[in-house]
């Protein structure tokens, strides 16, 4: 099973960067509030691979790196969706249930 959590680790990396590198070409042309609702949408999507990719982390035994990348995931969907949101509170809950082991 390692293995494939090994194979899995650049391509989550990979996907996230795509993300990001689309984000940022996005705000470059957010004009019009269609776009910027489409920014909302792809902010969180980020958000959910930072998150993936610290569950990703959390099972390989790579803590620092889950830390850091849950609280990514989790400033991001605060920031988007609210500090009540469904989304944030599993980020939080997985975040805290690092910490406490």
């Amino acid at each position: 099973m390692q293995g494939l959590y090994d194979d899995a680790y650049p391509l989550y990396e990979e996907a996230l960067t795509i993300k990001e590198n689309a984000y940022m070409n996005r705000i470059a042309s957010a004009t019009e509030e269609a776009s910027k609702q489409n920014i909302h949408e792809h902010n969180t999507s980020i958000a959910t691979s930072y998150h993936n990719l610290a569950i990703l982390c959390h099972k390989t035994g790579k803590l620092t790196e889950a830390k850091v990348n849950y609280q990514k995931a989790i400033n991001i969907r605060e920031s988007f969706l609210g500090i009540t949101h469904p989304d944030t509170e599993v980020a939080k809950n997985n975040l805290e249930m690092l910490k406490n082991n």
